[in-house]
């Protein structure tokens, strides 16, 4: 879940991430004196709530954070926001008439903080895959499956990655533990 808020304190202005019990937070300063924080937390805690519901837990979380509970203090600036951040691997990433790049290929888990990175190098080999498979004479077998293990290489190494970030947490609770 992720919202805006007014940053009434100026020592709020860098980014912030903190392992909460049952959650991570992730905090950020923007220009006008704004604050962004999102809180990752299992979908079942906010499964079915209602935007009143969801305002009060955006609330009381980072009340219980020690790098962000200031926030509380400030004022939300629009409406709590809930999405998706689950880990996948498209089935297929690429085609003879199709390609995905970015999270439409692999959306990694966002603790990695290798998200904009990879997505630029997925778009730097999707467009030497396409060029090959656009240029005339030029066999695509290669350029699909070099795009296929490329981004199966990319969600592997991120789960490694997040897999090891999550076990350093996992006595804290189930949250991290299944991760």
């Amino acid at each position: 879940i992720s919202a805006f808020l007014t940053a009434f304190d100026r020592s709020l202005a860098e980014t912030r991430i903190e392992a909460g019990r049952d959650e991570w937070l992730w905090g950020s300063s923007l220009p006008r004196l704004r604050y962004v924080a999102t809180i990752f937390l299992d979908s079942e805690g906010v499964a079915g709530t209602g935007s009143v519901s969801r305002a009060e837990l955006y609330r009381c979380l980072p009340s219980r954070s020690q790098l962000l509970k200031d926030l509380v203090q400030g004022d939300m600036v629009g409406p709590v926001r809930v999405r998706d951040a689950t880990a996948r691997l498209s089935p297929d990433p690429i085609g003879h008439d199709f390609i995905r790049v970015g999270e439409a290929a692999v959306a990694i888990d966002p603790l990695s903080s290798q998200g904009i990175q990879e997505a630029l190098l997925a778009a730097i080999q999707a467009g030497a895959a396409v060029h090959t498979i656009l240029t005339p004479g030029c066999d695509p077998a290669p350029a699909l499956e070099f795009y296929r293990e490329r981004r199966q290489a990319v969600a592997a190494r991120s789960r490694l990655t997040a897999a090891r970030f999550y076990r350093a947490h996992a006595d804290r609770s189930s949250f991290w533990a299944r991760r």
